[in-house]
């Protein structure tokens, strides 16, 4: 059972989870336990909130397989959150892949970061294409060890996942 408080706004959520970034709209504070803006508030549009409740309740499954796993390494925990909330976005409107230029999975790991929100869903993608959902679930377990799992580097990783999205969106 996963417990889910909703907050009236942004503020509410800060006010009452100090220690998350003030761009936060939810987070997942263990197995069970979810803490988000309500999809009733008029700021945000309700089926996108619905599935920011979907990317929580992922990290909370992603905790259960792993409880070390909470943004360790961060590109797969919020990749994986991604995916699973169906939270895609246009590779052509992010003018830093439409450039050829990936972000490094460093870049995804600092939590002043944002891009991983953009990205995650097609690197999810690529995990799936590539290893099946069977992939998910040994990189939840080996904390994204991707030399383990893909026998691959993180830069060959990272060269790999873009060349699917530049082959299947045609960037």
């Amino acid at each position: 059972m996963v417990n889910v408080s909703f907050y009236v706004d942004g503020a509410a959520l800060n006010k009452a989870n100090p220690n998350i970034p003030s761009w936060a709209v939810g987070l997942a504070t263990s197995v069970s336990q979810i803490h988000i803006v309500s999809p009733n508030n008029s700021q945000n549009d309700f089926h996108n909130m619905i599935r920011n409740t979907i990317h929580e309740f992922a990290h909370c499954v992603s905790l259960k397989i792993n409880p070390g796993f909470a943004n360790n390494p961060r590109w797969l925990w919020e990749t994986i959150a991604d995916y699973e909330a169906n939270l895609p976005w246009d590779p052509k409107m992010l003018q830093y892949l439409v450039e050829q230029k990936p972000p490094a999975l460093s870049e995804l790991n600092e939590m002043s970061n944002t891009r991983i929100y953009e990205v995650g869903h097609f690197i999810g993608q690529f995990i799936e294409a590539t290893k099946g959902a069977g992939g998910f679930k040994s990189l939840i377990l080996n904390n994204g060890n991707l030399r383990d799992t893909f026998n691959m580097s993180d830069e060959e990783f990272t060269r790999a996942w873009f060349d699917f999205v530049k082959r299947k969106y045609g960037i």
